[in-house]
């Protein structure tokens, strides 16, 4: 964008069939990640018109209640998507083409997943939700690291610093600051 001008939109991208809840952008800049209440991951090339992948796996009830993905986030690297949703479940999604389903499905917590995190270093993902707690994720072998236990409301958000040796987590009205 050259000095002076204003933003303006480059390119409008429309597949899915229920409002968009979360967004991620691949560390490349070339894609980026869209979720929602379709319970549909969609890969959108920046350059295209139409989603080049769909990743489909999030639990559909028939409750009057969506089980809508809260959150998706790429991995430092860009190998590894994950996703957490209403349905309790941490979902791996490998970036390739050749994968349509997910390559990995935790049942991660006892109640509505709200958020995640992948560490810098990409190794480990923190997830949070309704049931108060944290729990981090090994993202070699998908097995649960440490659950942490402090929050008296439900978590809504948490993030690693950028050297992934503090968490901090939030809840309604609190942060907790973690050395992890």
């Amino acid at each position: 964008e050259a000095a002076g001008e204003d933003p303006c939109i480059i390119r409008s991208l429309r597949g899915h069939k229920e409002s968009i809840c979360a967004l991620s952008f691949h560390p490349g800049c070339r894609y980026v990640a869209s979720a929602g209440m379709d319970n549909l991951v969609m890969l959108w090339d920046l350059y295209g018109q139409v989603p080049v992948h769909k990743f489909a796996g999030h639990k559909v009830t028939l409750q009057l209640t969506v089980d809508e993905i809260h959150a998706l986030k790429f991995s430092p690297n860009g190998n590894m998507l994950a996703s957490v949703s209403k349905d309790e479940t941490l979902r791996f999604w490998e970036v390739n083409f050749d994968t349509d389903h997910e390559t990995a499905v935790v049942k991660a917590h006892s109640s509505r997943i709200r958020n995640l995190a992948f560490s810098c270093d990409g190794l480990i993902v923190g997830t949070c939700g309704d049931d108060k707690l944290i729990k981090l994720w090994s993202t070699q072998d998908r097995r649960l690291q440490v659950t942490l236990k402090g929050h008296q409301h439900w978590v809504r958000n948490l993030e690693f610093s950028p050297t992934a040796a503090n968490l901090a987590s939030c809840d309604d009205k609190n942060i907790l600051l973690w050395d992890v």
